[in-house]
């Protein structure tokens, strides 16, 4: 059946899939036993299991397909409750922008969900700069050519539980933010956006900005 979002009261709502409470007992009853199993055995390594469950074609049964789920890498917001936390994909992405561009600056667009309750931004995956983008020793300048729908048709294909979050690019030394840095994070802040993350790449860590509270962090 199709998914989509269900309101559950002003301002919140949830991707629901609606089934009888038999089936939902049915995958319930499974789901217990792990988390059980779990709570009494711990987890095994620090990678992350996301389980997929499938019934058989009699209704009466459950077949679990197992994924791997590495772990996300956290940068602190120096002088902030914040965090960013970055999935492995996006992180190999942004390594093979990098490797493309040994003596520039580069980047492209961070995707992902912002979590209010965790005071943390999510990074998922990475799309790619436009064609129009600038890339010199000292600077990258995102260009806007295609920007949009880009962006657009990424998140209508992960059913809008995925968006923007800002940009990311990269420092070819091991500098944190630049005034030019912190200039396009107010820039943002004035043009009145909902709070973006600006990601800085350098070849051993990570720095963010967060345009509301204009902060930097160092991993």
């Amino acid at each position: 059946k199709d998914m989509a979002r269900q309101n559950i009261g002003e301002g919140c709502g949830s991707q629901t899939i609606v089934a009888p409470d038999s089936l939902i007992s049915l995958f319930a009853a499974s789901m217990s036993q792990k988390i059980l199993d779990i709570q009494k055995n711990g987890f095994q390594n620090d990678e992350g299991e996301l389980y997929y469950g499938y019934t058989d074609e009699e209704g009466m049964g459950i077949a679990w397909r197992k994924t791997i789920v590495l772990p996300l890498k956290a940068v602190d917001v120096k002088d902030s409750d914040w965090t960013v936390r970055i999935s492995e994909r996006a992180q190999q992405k942004m390594k093979s922008e990098v490797s493309k561009y040994p003596n520039s600056e580069t980047g492209g667009v961070i995707v992902g969900r912002k979590f209010l309750g965790a005071k943390a931004f999510v990074v998922t995956d990475i799309l790619d700069a436009p064609s129009d983008s600038v890339r010199t020793k000292n600077e990258f300048i995102l260009g806007t050519k295609g920007l949009m729908p880009s962006i657009e048709e990424y998140t209508e294909s992960a059913n809008r539980s995925l968006y923007c979050l800002g940009t990311w690019h990269s420092h070819l030394s091991e500098c944190g933010p630049s005034d030019k840095d912190y200039k396009a994070a107010k820039q943002i802040l004035s043009d009145d956006y909902a709070s973006m993350l600006i990601l800085i790449k350098t070849p051993n860590s990570y720095h963010a900005i967060i345009s509301k509270e204009e902060s930097s962090s160092v991993s």
